[in-house]
């Protein structure tokens, strides 16, 4: 296994254990030191892609990326578990749970009528394309399967 993968696996399945340990070109260093140093060296790119799209998004981003390193609480997968301890749920009934609120609130917005037609228009689109493809084949499946796998 290489240290990609070994890395990969250690961070998985021990990410916010304090102190752990990866391997970088064969040598040990601290997730949380590595992490750290990644983010830092990311300020200057974070910092012209905010000016250059007039905004603070991507700065807030590793800012709050770096906050995580800090304090691995603020992770995503920590902030998943605390609240499937708050409802006392596993994770089956916390995606379900999740789904149906991100449904609802997807569900009570409304597109613009110049969006609605756009989508609309695409769908047409792509139904059209498929149709003009489906009607140039030539061949049925099993012939094109064994084409396929004779490449």
């Amino acid at each position: 296994m290489n240290e990609i993968d070994m890395n990969l696996v250690q961070v998985a399945h021990m990410g916010r254990q304090t102190g752990l340990k990866l391997t970088r070109n064969d040598e040990a260093v601290e997730l949380k030191k590595w992490a750290g140093d990644l983010l830092t060296a990311m300020r200057g790119v974070a910092q012209l892609l905010d000016a250059s799209h007039d905004c603070n998004a991507y700065e807030a981003s590793r800012t709050a990326q770096y906050e995580c390193v800090l304090d691995p609480g603020k992770t995503t997968s920590a902030r998943m578990l605390d609240e499937m301890r708050k409802h006392n749920e596993g994770f089956f009934h916390f995606a379900r749970r999740m789904s149906m609120q991100h449904f609802r609130y997807f569900k009570s917005m409304t597109l613009s009528p110049e969006r609605k037609h756009l989508f609309e228009k695409a769908a047409r689109d792509s139904i059209a394309e498929k149709q003009r493809i489906e009607a140039e084949n030539s061949i049925d499946f099993d012939e094109f399967l064994k084409r396929y796998f004779a490449q």
